[in-house]
Formats: structure tokens, C-alpha cells, sequence
């Protein structure tokens, strides 16, 4: 990812000094955290902390995809300073990591709150998705993943996922945008953390005939390169291999599906 500095107005001082001094008092990797008010209370500072330090210091943390280099597509790694850009999107879904909750109808506001505390939680050592934008605009989205943070994955009766895999369970793009290659975009974002962090490949539940899908459609991974390794009438399990077996994850999609209904978006 591309830093790019600037010189900061003489107005920024006290805002940088004030931010520096509580990275000093205990900062995190993702950026300064102070508890005031409780858990969400924490969430809200570390949010505006985090963004206050990175305008001042000039640094985005971002950079142009190589497919729209032309229209300033932009990337940035998933977690607890923007998941509220996506708020009235994805970010209040939790149909993969909280089922029960998801399906007993949790508001949106709530639910945003714990996809947020799910980044905290497991989002420490590597990426779990990212955003395209456009300018402010948000474009595009993706989230993935070790597949056992992802519990509803045990519901798609074409699983299960593959040990050697990194699971991809949202893809979405916003209308006015598809068929513009953010999707691709997005799907090299994943692979290259699957290289990364050691993965042979990505696997996702893709939906034929449609894209009302948390992952989107078949055609789509296709073109990707993407192959079924496990039919099915709806959502088949499709894979694209990215290296050799590395350790010992076993390769492959392994036998035995997993009992229960499909698992859809509404």
C-alpha cells in the first residue's frame, strides 16, 4: 500500500500532538483506542482518533487498482475505522458470523456495532476484506476470511470449505458501478492476502442464475477462473487454485456435505 506524505498546515499541530500522545499511552496496530463511555463509547473514539491522525499525517493507507487506474478506483483494507462506511450497506449484515442473530432480526445499528467488535477481534494479524471507492463514493466491497469465522458456512449443502482455502463470503458492487471490473479488482485483493498468508486458493459459494447472493453469481467467479469443485441445484462451491499444497492443509474440497438449508441474503 502506497503512504503518501504531505506538509501539514500549522492547524494540524495540536490535533497530531494530541493524537500522538495517546499512540504513546497504548495504541494498537489499527490505530489509537480510549474507552470513554463503555465498549461503544471506545469504538466511536478510536474511530474519530483514527481518522483525525491519518488526515493530519497525510497518509491514506491506499492505492489504485490495477484495473481502473484511469477512473482512481481506490483500496483500502476492511476494519473497525471505515466498516461504518458501510453502514445502510454491508456493514449492518452479519449472515455469515452471527446466524442466530442475523435471523432473529437484529437492527442494523446493532449489528454494525458487532461486525466492528468481529474485526477487532479477529482482523489483528491479516486482512478480512476491503472497500473500493470512488472518491468518497463507496463502489465496491469484499469480506473473507479462514472459513470457521464464517459459522453459517456449515448451512450451504455444497460444503463444506476447503482446509487449504480462504473463504470469500461477501462480494458486492454498487449498481451504478458493475461491469466496470470492480469485482475483479476486489477478487485480486483477496487472492493476494491468500498468497500472503499462505493459502492454495479461494473458495466461495456462488449463486447460479442470479446475484442476490452475499457472494455473488457463478458467472462472475467463472470469469475469474474460478471452477465448481461441488455442484449444487442453487449454490455450488466454486474454487480457484493459487499455489501448490503448502504445510498440512490437505488440498482439494473434502467429501461430506454438511446438512441444512441454503443460506441466502435477503
Amino acid at each position: 500500500m502506497e503512504n503518501k506524505k504531505t506538509n501539514m498546515a500549522p492547524s494540524w499541530i495540536s490535533c497530531l500532538s494530541f493524537v500522538q500522545t495517546l499512540v504513546l499511552c497504548g495504541a494498537s496496530s489499527r490505530g489509537p483506542s480510549v474507552c470513554i463511555g463503555g465498549w461503544k463509547g471506545c469504538f466511536v473514539l478510536e474511530e474519530a482518533v483514527a481518522r483525525i491522525y491519518n488526515v493530519a499525517a497525510g497518509c491514506t493507507h491506499r492505492h489504485t487498482t490495477n484495473g481502473l487506474q484511469d477512473a482512481q478506483m481506490q483500496f483500502e483494507s476492511l476494519d473497525t475505522r471505515n466498516v461504518t462506511d458501510l453502514a445502510g450497506l454491508c456493514g449492518g449484515c452479519v449472515y455469515w458470523e452471527f446466524p442466530r442473530v442475523f435471523d432473529e432480526g437484529v437492527p442494523a445499528e446493532e449489528a454494525l456495532l458487532m461486525k466492528a467488535e468481529w474485526l477487532r477481534s479477529h482482523g489483528a494479524s491479516s486482512s478480512l476484506g476491503g472497500i473500493a471507492r470512488l472518491g468518497s463514493e463507496v463502489c465496491g466491497f469484499i469480506q473473507f476470511g479462514p472459513a470457521d469465522l464464517f459459522p453459517r458456512r456449515t448451512e450451504y449443502e455444497s460444503g463444506p470449505v476447503s482446509e487449504d482455502a480462504l473463504f470469500i463470503a461477501c462480494l458486492w458492487v454498487a449498481p451504478d458501478h458493475r461491469g466496470r471490473g470492480v469485482a475483479r479488482d476486489l477478487l485480486a485483493q483477496a487472492e493476494q492476502e491468500a498468497l500472503r498468508c499462505g493459502y492454495a486458493a479461494l473458495e466461495s459459494f456462488a449463486r447460479r442464475g442470479s446475484s442476490n447472493n452475499p457472494s455473488g453469481p457463478l458467472d462472475l467467479y467463472r470469469s475469474c477462473g474460478f471452477e465448481i469443485v461441488r455442484d449444487d441445484s442453487e449454490f455450488p462451491l466454486v474454487r480457484k487454485t493459487l499455489t501448490e499444497k503448502r504445510g498440512d492443509r490437505p488440498s482439494g474440497p473434502q467429501p461430506g456435505p454438511q446438512p441444512g438449508p441454503h443460506g441466502e441474503k435477503p
